[in-house]
C-alpha cells in the first residue's frame, strides 16, 4: 500500500536567525528574543515561547544599542519603537535568567537530586553521582580552594550563579555555600543557563564601563594662539 506524504508550503524556520544589531547569524538556543505585544511594547523572551512577532539578538549588549540607533527593530517588527529602556530590557533578560536557575534548582530539590553541604557533595563526589557543583558567588576563600583543589580535577562542572542568600533557599533553613546536582540532564540545563546568564552579565558590566569611561573623559582643549611681540597694542 502507498502512502503519499502530504507536502507542506511555506517557509520553516531552521535554527539560525539573523541579530538585529549586528546583522551576523546566531543559533535561536544561544540568542536573544524580543516579542511586540499586543499593546505596542517590548518585552524580553528569554526561551521564544511568547506568542507574537519577534526579533532576535546576540548576547551582547552593543547589539541591542545598535539595533535601536539604526532603527532596525522598528523595521524587523513593522511597527514603530519609542521609549524603550534598554537598561531595562537587559537587566530583564538576567533576571529571568536566574529565575530560570532557581526553577531549575527547585525542581532537583524537590526530586531528590540536590545534595546540599560540603560533607553530602564531597560524599556524592566520591561516589561519582555529583554531575554538577554549585559554588555561591561569595563563598569563603577556604571553601573555593577546596572545590578547586579536591572537585575541580576531576572534571565536574562548577557553576558560580547564586548569592548565599539565593542557595540558601534550598538548604532547608540552613546557611549554604555549596551543594552538588545528582542528575545529568539538570545539570545540563543549568550550564547552559550559567552560561547565558554569564555573558549577559559580562555584556552589561562592560557596556557601562566603556560608558562611565566615555563621560569621564578629559577634552583637550586647544591653546590661545600667541600673539608677536609686533602685534601686540
Amino acid at each position: 500500500m502507498n502512502h503519499r506524504r502530504k507536502k507542506r508550503y511555506g517557509r520553516r524556520a531552521g535554527s539560525q536567525r539573523i541579530c538585529a544589531g549586528c546583522r551576523d547569524l546566531i543559533h535561536r538556543a544561544r540568542g536573544l528574543r524580543l516579542v511586540l505585544s499586543p499593546d505596542g511594547e517590548l518585552r524580553p523572551d528569554l526561551y521564544a515561547k511568547l506568542p507574537g512577532r519577534g526579533v532576535h539578538l546576540c548576547p551582547n549588549r552593543n547589539c541591542l544599542e545598535k539595533a535601536l540607533k539604526t532603527n532596525s527593530l522598528a523595521r524587523t517588527l513593522q511597527f514603530p519603537v519609542r521609549n524603550v529602556d534598554a537598561h531595562q530590557i537587559w537587566n530583564s533578560f538576567i533576571q529571568a535568567c536566574r529565575d530560570q536557575i532557581l526553577s531549575i534548582l527547585s525542581v532537583c530539590l524537590r526530586s531528590g537530586w540536590l545534595a546540599t553541604g560540603r560533607n553530602k557533595v564531597e560524599e556524592a563526589c566520591e561516589k561519582k553521582r555529583a554531575a554538577a557543583i554549585i559554588l555561591s558567588q561569595d563563598a569563603s576563600t577556604s571553601l573555593v580552594r577546596w572545590i578547586h583543589n579536591r572537585i575541580h580535577p576531576q572534571g565536574i562542572p562548577i557553576i558560580q550563579a547564586l548569592t548565599n542568600d539565593e542557595h540558601a533557599l534550598f538548604g532547608r533553613g540552613k546557611p549554604v555555600a555549596v551543594s552538588a546536582v545528582l542528575h545529568r540532564g539538570m545539570s545540563k540545563r543549568l550550564t547552559e543557563e550559567a552560561n547565558k546568564l554569564k555573558h549577559l552579565t559580562e555584556s552589561m558590566a562592560s557596556y557601562l564601563q566603556l560608558e562611565r569611561s566615555q563621560l569621564t573623559a578629559k577634552t583637550v582643549h586647544g591653546k590661545m594662539p600667541t600673539q608677536r611681540a609686533g602685534n601686540a597694542q
